[in-house]
């Protein structure tokens, strides 16, 4: 059922993310212009999936999810979650900083100034690139212990679930507002 639940909210995470692409390109079109395609029931519903998938916590999850798809058998298990523990460690504290800076960037939204506005941009590129070279460096180890289809399995979850964790970090931010 959990397996099921992830998929749910992966297939979910996708539907939204299809629905924001076609989204923008439909709102610029004239009344008389093109067609436009409505939103379906299943794009909803995924949607409304993705919206309650961001209000949970996905970080308390993660394991959890990546142990249900993964589906180590023993020795795989006990090679592979010492290496996923430090990996984590390492992960969260970019995922603070990173969650640090999007808050400052909030806080100061309405002051900012050039100089300030480009520490921050810099400083979320380098957390980009931190979080780059965190994969790289992981990714022989979890080869290593898993197998390079498991690794390549590991890391795609990782990423999507990451891609959510940074989704809601990035919900402090006052896009849009003067």
């Amino acid at each position: 059922m959990k397996l099921l639940r992830f998929w749910l909210m992966i297939l979910a995470f996708f539907a939204c993310s299809v629905v924001l692409t076609e989204w923008p390109a439909q709102s610029q079109e004239s009344p008389g212009q093109g067609v436009q395609t409505p939103v379906t029931d299943t794009q909803k519903t995924n949607v409304k999936e993705y919206i309650e998938l961001l209000a949970s916590d996905v970080q308390q999850q993660k394991a959890q999810l990546l142990g249900a798809v993964l589906a180590l058998n023993n020795e795989e298990a006990e090679k592979f979650w010492p290496i996923y523990d430090e990996y984590e460690a390492e992960l969260t504290k970019l995922n603070t900083q990173r969650a640090q800076n999007v808050q400052e960037y909030a806080r100061s939204y309405n002051q900012l100034t050039d100089e300030r506005a480009d520490q921050l941009v810099k400083a979320e590129l380098d957390s980009m690139k931190q979080r780059t070279d965190l994969v790289n460096k992981y990714h022989d180890r979890v080869k290593a212990s898993l197998g390079a289809v498991n690794a390549a399995r590991f890391f795609e979850i990782d990423g999507q679930l990451n891609s959510i964790i940074d989704l809601q970090i990035d919900s402090s931010l006052p896009v849009g507002q003067e």
